[in-house]
C-alpha cells in the first residue's frame, strides 16, 4: 500500500513537471513569435496592416474558436464552410 501512494505522488510531481514545462515552452514560443513578425513581414513583402491581410485575420479570428468546440475533421469542414 505504502509504495503505490508513493508511485502516486512521483506521478502526480511528473504531470505537475511536465505542464509546467509545456506552458513555459508555449510562452517562450510565443514571444519569439511577437518579437521575431516584423522581420517576418519583410522578410516575405507584406504590410500586415493593408486591408486585405485585416480582413483574412478577422476572419481568422472568428474561425478560430469554433474549430475549438469541434472534434473531428467532417466537423471542421462544416464550419470552414460555413463561415
Amino acid at each position: 500500500m505504502g509504495q503505490t501512494a508513493g508511485n502516486d505522488d512521483r506521478y502526480q510531481l511528473v504531470a505537475l513537471a511536465n505542464t509546467t514545462a509545456a506552458q513555459f515552452v508555449s510562452q517562450l514560443d510565443g514571444s519569439i513569435v511577437i518579437i521575431a513578425l516584423p522581420a517576418i513581414f519583410r522578410g516575405i513583402g507584406l504590410d500586415p496592416l493593408s486591408a486585405g491581410n485585416i480582413a483574412y485575420l478577422h476572419s481568422f479570428e472568428r474561425i478560430l474558436p469554433k474549430l475549438g468546440e469541434t472534434t473531428t475533421s467532417a466537423e471542421i469542414l462544416k464550419v470552414l464552410a460555413t463561415n
